[in-house]
């Protein structure tokens, strides 16, 4: 039975194998099969073949044909080769599931001296999040089960009493991480009642043990920090103390973590700016040079595509023109590849427009389709600003109603980003007709304009407005 190979979970497999994984799943699959297995290797050959050729393997065609169950086996093995690759990069998982083996087999000195030396590492060398709590579990459940088989009676007490402070920290970190995500992404959201900890109740704990928590469990004390950050909205000292702290205890905490906290502080401030706090935008600039100075884009997974066009933005709104241009170079790749393409194109015309190339700006964005609505607000916006630099007004205002109805039916009316939004759309609709105008009104515009909390785009609506007073005076 032959394969649809569009859209396979094969294809979608090997599209994940780097230059050196191909060469190490080359050797993996051999190995793995034996003498056996031919037809699941004459299938490797012809995929890998397929990417020797093209560069890709993605196929055009299919000239050959394999039964599902060749395909299915190769997949199989294919997951196993990915399953290896992340267990080898997990040292301390890897020594937790040893440990259980050389228990299970009654190893008990080996399993010992293995056990003793894993919790040394755990103390002294890894960094904390989420995995190492989880394994750290797993590590006093081993020791609990050694005691236990040892009629240890006060050590199994000791080792359970472990277990539930590993395990209360991890509630503790989940519960922080929730409600950080309820008031930054979900303001309309409801949590439900009657858990066995409020978050009020997990405030108060890390309070009266603040001490302990911030000396030796500093991921949750970070979560903690920002909690109190965002219900402190207006206090700078909160944030400070926020930032400060991750600075400083940098070392300590995860990558992923590292880019989740950032991620939501990022989001932070973009609401920040959204309500009208314009010192915002400087420190969202800060905040994002001082990410890249720690090389902590090169090392995570992914790009928020909203951060990536913010970085971007935000770059391009204090002229950093080089940055941004770098930015996206070097980081394009770290986006989800469904939004990829759209994302750098996006970005491409935000940067072409503060080159003043504004023509390139429009043909860049005209057939741009996204859905997303994060890219789409930048898409727009990017675009409407390039016509109205283009002097392209009949184009302009309908464009602008357009962009208004779609919000309407896609961002809630309570949402802080619609309001800032449409305040940018209702200043280019009055400058289109000071404009058309030869700049009469633009004097009274300004007026408003300094008198106006921040929005977004405000810095280039004032320029524009003043360039329209200079046009009247003349």
């Amino acid at each position: 039975m032959e394969e649809n190979f569009r859209k396979s979970k094969a294809d979608n497999l090997l599209e994940g194998l780097s230059y050196k994984d191909t060469k190490k799943f080359n050797k993996f699959i051999v190995d793995y099969l034996g003498g056996s297995g031919e037809h699941i290797l004459k299938y490797w050959e012809y995929r890998h073949s397929q990417k020797v050729l093209s560069g890709s393997f993605e196929l055009s065609d299919s000239k050959e044909k394999f039964s599902r169950k060749i395909i299915s086996d190769f997949v199989k093995i294919l997951e196993k080769f990915y399953a290896l690759k992340a267990f080898e990069k997990d040292s301390l998982g890897e020594k937790g599931y040893l440990i259980r083996e050389l228990r299970d087999r009654q190893l008990y000195k080996l399993f010992n001296s293995l056990l003793d030396d894993t919790k040394q590492y755990h103390q002294s060398n890894v960094r904390k999040g989420y995995m190492n709590y989880i394994n750290y579990f797993r590590l006093n459940l081993e020791e609990y089960f050694l005691y236990n088989s040892q009629n240890e009676d006060l050590s199994m007490f000791k080792t359970s009493v472990n277990l539930s402070s590993v395990s209360e920290i991890i509630y503790i970190q989940s519960k922080l991480f929730e409600h950080i995500n309820q008031k930054l992404y979900c303001f309309n959201c409801e949590v439900k009642k009657g858990e066995l900890n409020s978050i009020d109740n997990i405030l108060d704990y890390v309070n009266q043990n603040a001490d302990y928590i911030r000396a030796d469990h500093q991921g949750v004390y970070v979560l903690y920090l920002i909690c109190n950050m965002i219900e402190n909205i207006n206090d700078e000292k909160e944030t400070h103390e926020t930032l400060n702290y991750i600075s400083k205890n940098f070392n300590h905490l995860t990558v992923n973590f590292l880019q989740l906290v950032y991620e939501i502080i990022i989001r932070f401030y973009i609401l920040q700016v959204n309500l009208g706090n314009s010192k915002s935008l400087n420190d969202l600039y800060n905040i994002v040079k001082e990410i890249e100075k720690k090389d902590l884009f090169a090392n995570i997974q992914h790009i928020q595509p909203l951060n990536f066009l913010t970085a971007i933005s935000v770059s391009l709104a204090f002229r950093d023109v080089d940055f941004a241009d770098a930015f996206l170079h070097k980081y394009n790749n770290k986006m989800n590849a469904e939004y990829r393409k759209n994302v750098t194109t996006i970005c491409q015309a935000m940067i072409e427009f503060a080159k003043g190339r504004y023509t390139h700006t429009r043909n860049l964005l005209m057939k741009d389709k996204t859905k997303n609505i994060s890219m789409y607000i930048f898409s727009k916006v990017t675009l409407l600003k390039s016509l109205y630099e283009l002097n392209e007004l009949r184009v302009v205002l309908p464009l602008i109603d357009t962009v208004k109805h779609y919000l309407s039916r896609h961002i809630s009316v309570k949402g802080p980003y619609r309001d800032s939004i449409f305040t940018f759309l209702n200043y280019l609709n009055s400058m289109c007709t000071a404009k058309r105008k030869n700049g009469r009104g633009a004097d009274r515009l300004l007026k408003k304009l300094n008198n106006d909390q921040a929005f977004f785009q405000k810095r280039w609506i004032v320029i524009k407005a003043e360039e329209l007073k200079q046009m009247c005076v003349k």
